[in-house]
């Protein structure tokens, strides 16, 4: 996928509030996001406490460094990049019985196995737990059709000693995306950007 740099007008374009997070927290965030987390399809943080710090949906990301890509420049794409954004919706909204159950796959390994990740009512079955240590992750995959056009969620948890709490993010992507290279990308998000809040 191509990449391209933008300037704050073009993220504005396609920015959507997250919900109970303030802008500027959401501003600050999206930089990092989109520089380490770009090729995911969708993006959630929030706090053990279930305070949604920032969501996006970026199917849209990926359209966007297209269009802007030098393969693509003109300003027709750009308007039909931009016409799409408004259509759908770029913000990923989880409920706080989703934001429990992600925290919950930290808790016993059999029971992570059993109930898998699920985002959006859609489940991933979970292949590795690792809910110990400076990195607790949780990854796995959905198990549904080819294998070649599943998709893969990871899930991050890191301890905010400045706040006294924990920030969790959980972010999907598609193949080609592995987990290999995502999971490691999460966690530089992480400590380059939640590590603060």
């Amino acid at each position: 996928m191509a990449t391209a740099h933008r300037t704050g007008q073009d993220v504005q374009q396609y920015a959507a509030s997250s919900p109970n997070a303030d802008q500027a927290q959401i501003n600050r965030l999206e930089a990092p996001a989109h520089k380490f987390l770009g090729d995911c399809s969708r993006i959630l943080v929030f706090t053990a406490d279930g305070q949604t710090l920032f969501a996006r949906s970026c199917q849209v990301l990926a359209l966007v460094t297209t269009c802007y890509s030098s393969l693509c420049a003109g300003p027709r794409c750009r308007a039909q990049a931009a016409q799409s954004i408004s259509q759908g919706s770029s913000t990923l909204q989880a409920s706080p019985a989703e934001m429990q159950r992600i925290q919950s796959l930290f808790g016993a390994r059999e029971d992570a196995l059993k109930t898998g990740i699920v985002l959006q009512n859609k489940r991933y079955e979970v292949h590795r737990h690792h809910p110990e240590g400076p990195d607790p992750l949780v990854y796995g995959r959905t198990m549904v059709g080819d294998p070649e056009f599943s998709e893969g969620a990871a899930v991050h948890m890191l301890a905010s000693p400045q706040a006294g709490r924990s920030i969790i993010s959980v972010v999907t992507y598609e193949m080609p995306n592995i987990s290999a290279r995502i999971v490691s990308q999460l966690v530089q998000f992480a400590h380059t950007a939640l590590s603060s809040l």
